[in-house]
């Protein structure tokens, strides 16, 4: 092995043994149920974005309307499932 293998092998150990050896933080535990109820709200969610995508809407009233349903839905996702509160611009 070449000395320059050798280095950068030690160093890379070295940084090993130096990292955290910790778990990071993984977040908020649900119950099943909070668990459930969080899928269905972001799959409610994903098939009214499924539904806009597969029928554009066509005039700027209709654009309008769908972006404050989708702004709406976004926040209640956000505030149900993570816990995050979001806001939306406008």
């Amino acid at each position: 092995m070449s000395a320059t293998v050798r280095e950068l092998n030690q160093h890379f150990i070295d940084l090993w043994w130096e990292s955290n050896m910790g778990l990071p933080d993984l977040g908020p535990l649900y119950t099943a149920r909070a668990q459930t109820q969080n899928e269905k709200q972001l799959g409610g969610f994903l098939d009214q974005v499924d539904r806009t995508l597969s029928n554009p809407p066509r005039s700027r009233e209709e654009v309008q309307a769908q972006q404050i349903r989708r702004g709406r839905s976004v926040q209640v996702s956000c505030r149900g499932s993570s816990g995050f509160y979001c806001t939306t611009a406008g």
